[in-house]
């Protein structure tokens, strides 16, 4: 954690403070090797989430045969569009339609928060982005896909501030689909292994530009 600390400053400001529910908190945990910080337990849900770095370009189908052994021998499994609401809520962020946008500031302040602690899909300047597949399976011209959940805000001074959003619904990817900016949300139980830091906020942009292979499924 104080590797990170140390990053996180050397960056840019952060911020202690209340986020989201009372008692909730990120805490970085290792997943190979001491000091690698690829998993994030959440206090509040007792799950510990996989670093999306791990997943990025490779496909549900190739994650569920055993790429990385994380669901076939280390105990992962995909999370729910559900679970990825409750991680997202309890740290501030409201889940939206497509099109619609959440207020910037605290938004893109929380948002900045998973993808210090998450890792990410997408980057460009001052931007990230996390872009995860859920479990939740779906069909679309009955070809097998998932939907995926997403995090998105800008800190470009020349844009308006109501540019931050995120999604769990309404988009979709196939089960062969991969991509540079999709990654997979892979969770497991877990209990914590160091302090957590309640509420921190990493002051760091964050953004999502188009997907690869992926497809938005338009509303009825």
């Amino acid at each position: 954690m104080k590797k990170k600390l140390l990053a996180g400053l050397a960056m840019g400001l952060f911020v202690l403070g209340s986020v989201g529910m009372a008692g909730a908190s990120l805490v970085a945990q290792d997943l190979s090797t001491p000091g690698d910080s690829q998993l994030t337990y959440d206090s509040d849900t007792g799950l510990s989430w996989l670093n999306v770095s791990n997943t990025t370009l490779h496909s549900y189908n190739e994650i569920i045969s055993g790429f990385g052994e994380f669901i076939t021998t280390k105990g992962f499994r995909y999370a729910t569009g559900d679970e990825v609401g409750t991680l997202l809520a309890n740290y501030g962020i409201t889940q939206l339609s497509s099109g619609t946008y959440a207020t910037g500031a605290g938004h893109g302040a929380v948002t900045s928060l998973m993808t210090q602690f998450l890792g990410v899909t997408w980057a460009n300047y001052n931007s990230r982005a996390i872009v995860g597949i859920t479990g939740d399976a779906d069909l679309y011209n009955q070809i097998p896909t998932h939907h995926f959940a997403y995090l998105y805000s800008n800190d470009y001074s020349q844009w308006t501030a109501n540019q931050d959003w995120s999604q769990v619904y309404n988009d979709y990817a196939g089960q062969s689909v991969t991509g540079y900016e999709i990654s997979s949300f892979l969770v497991k139980d877990a209990a914590p292994t160091a302090t957590p830091i309640p509420g921190a906020v990493w002051l760091l942009g964050s953004g999502l530009a188009g997907l690869i292979g992926a497809r938005r499924k338009k509303k009825a």
